[in-house]
């Protein structure tokens, strides 16, 4: 797959959290983890990639990261989920 200057790539999901409900999870449930995805935003808002994130948590994770985030403000998303085979 190849990737052109500019190109979007993913978006960066997971849980919207407060900074405050973010630190409570990193002392209580995250403490015996290694690895730890978030992004912290303005206003005190974090999203927590940790137990409902995609791909995009493990982006520029190397000694030479070749992506860069932008911030995108959108009134609404819509997500599809799958279900469970019957």
């Amino acid at each position: 797959m190849c990737l052109y200057v500019g190109e979007f790539i993913t978006e960066y999901v997971g849980e919207v959290v407060s900074e405050q409900e973010f630190r409570q999870r990193m002392t209580e449930q995250y403490c015996n983890e290694r690895h730890h995805y978030c992004v912290h935003l303005d206003g005190g808002i974090v999203i927590d990639g940790y137990r409902m994130g995609n791909i995009s948590r493990f982006i520029n994770h190397s000694c030479q990261p070749n992506c860069e985030m932008q911030k995108w403000s959108v009134p609404l998303s819509v997500t599809y989920f799958d279900l469970p085979s019957l």
